[in-house]
Formats: C-alpha cells, structure tokens, sequence
C-alpha cells in the first residue's frame, strides 16, 4: 500500500509540474529556451478522464528531466510568485525516488496503454481481450525479472543527471521508555 501512495504522490507532483510549465505563456516560453539545448520533446498533459494517457505525459517527463530541473532552479533563484513552487518542484525532482518512480511507472504504464485502448474496441472479442490480459500480466511479471538491469540503469541516468543518490529511510525510534501514566504511582489517584 505504502508504493501505491508513493505513485499517487509521484503522479500528483508531475501533474503539478506539467501545469505549472503550461499554465503561464511566459514560463512555457522560457521553458522551451532550456528544452532547445537538450533538443528534448513537448510535455504533454495528463488527460484527467483518460487513464489510458499517462504514459505519453510520463515519458514526456522523463524525456525532459534535465531542462525540466534547470529551468524550475532558474525560476527559484528569480524574485516571483512561483519562485517557491518552482523551488518545491525542483526540490521534489532532485529526488532519486521521484525519479525511480517515475520511471518505474512509465514502464508499467506504456505496457498496459496499449492493452487498455485495445480492450476499448468494440469489435473485441472475449477470447483475444483474455490473451491481451494474459500477455500484459506476463509483460509485468516480467520487469520483476529484470529488475537489478532495471536498478543499475535508473542509477546510472540519475548519477548522470546529478540526482541525490538513494538512500534508505530513517526508522523512527520507538521510545524505550514507558509512559508516564502507565507507571504504577506516578499518578495522582483519583477517588
């Protein structure tokens, strides 16, 4: 449960991202003066009734990653209105997680694209929607296999992006000690 609020808040942020560089004609233009040096694509736009578009606007950030990061740092260090969202924004692509994850759901979402628009047919038959499943269900199970590829690949693009190496969470440190209340005669006694 805890990677699909992970994914949820990797979604919700490139969302953010994507209407924050689209909202203002002014950022969209500047934007593009840092994606003419990378020779990068477009960002395309999360359809919020189609689940099935999520891949496109992923891989749009993806293929971005870079200008995307250094023309959200140029508007931080500006004195503006959204010199502090572009400074969050930027924070949050620094991350190796939000990156990973991205990734991550950009492969997943690429491969069930395809299966989702095709089952949207309606001279589908049941028999081939089954094997479309089954093939997609296969294709999954799949990356399982590749992942150490998977892992080596995603810290290598990140090392080279200049992106936080990962790191593993602090645990939180239960307390040894019991609770006051909990300690026979450290209360007053109420009668």
């Amino acid at each position: 449960m805890q990677t699909v609020d992970r994914c949820r808040d990797i979604l919700s942020v490139i969302t953010e991202l994507i209407s924050f560089v689209t909202g203002s004609p002014k950022r969209l233009h500047w934007f593009k003066t840092f994606q003419e040096e990378e020779e990068s694509v477009s960002l395309v736009k999360f359809c919020p009734t189609r689940w099935t578009l999520k891949a496109s606007s992923l891989s749009s950030v993806l293929k971005n990653y870079r200008p995307l990061i250094l023309f959200l740092q140029e508007v931080a260090s500006e004195r503006s209105q959204s010199s502090a969202k572009a400074s969050g924004l930027a924070k949050a692509l620094s991350k190796f997680q939000t990156y990973f994850m991205l990734k991550l759901m950009e492969l997943v979402f690429s491969r069930l694209e395809t299966v989702s628009s095709a089952l949207q047919k309606r001279s589908l038959m049941l028999d081939e929607a089954k094997r479309m499943i089954k093939a997609a269900r296969e294709s999954i199970s799949e990356l399982r296999h590749s992942f150490p590829r998977f892992w080596a690949e995603s810290l290598a693009e990140a090392s080279e992006l200049e992106i936080e190496e990962p790191s593993i969470p602090a645990s939180k440190k239960k307390n040894s000690t019991p609770l006051r209340r909990w300690i026979w005669g450290s209360c007053v006694p109420l009668y």
